[in-house]
């Protein structure tokens, strides 16, 4: 299901009409498998999270990872521009 796409799985029995929920896809990890620490940046090369983001993914909110995310873009930003 896509971001903010309603699901209808009931019908209201006071009026028949149909209630629906709006959910939020799930943030897809940016793991890209190049699982190794850089000591200098303490950052994944591969993803670019610290060890602590990387071990709250699993259970991390869908708004949480939305924020580790935006933290990740905001160091790929960085990285470009330092080149």
């Amino acid at each position: 299901m896509d971001a903010g796409q309603a699901r209808c799985a009931a019908h209201d029995p006071t009026d028949g009409r149909e209630i629906c929920e709006v959910r939020e896809s799930e943030p897809t990890s940016p793991c890209t498998g190049i699982c190794t620490i850089n000591p200098v940046r303490d950052l994944c090369r591969g993803c670019l999270r610290t060890l602590d983001e990387i071990a709250a993914w699993s259970s991390a909110s869908a708004a949480r990872k939305r924020a580790i995310l935006a933290e990740v873009a905001r160091r790929q930003s960085e990285s470009v521009r330092s080149i």
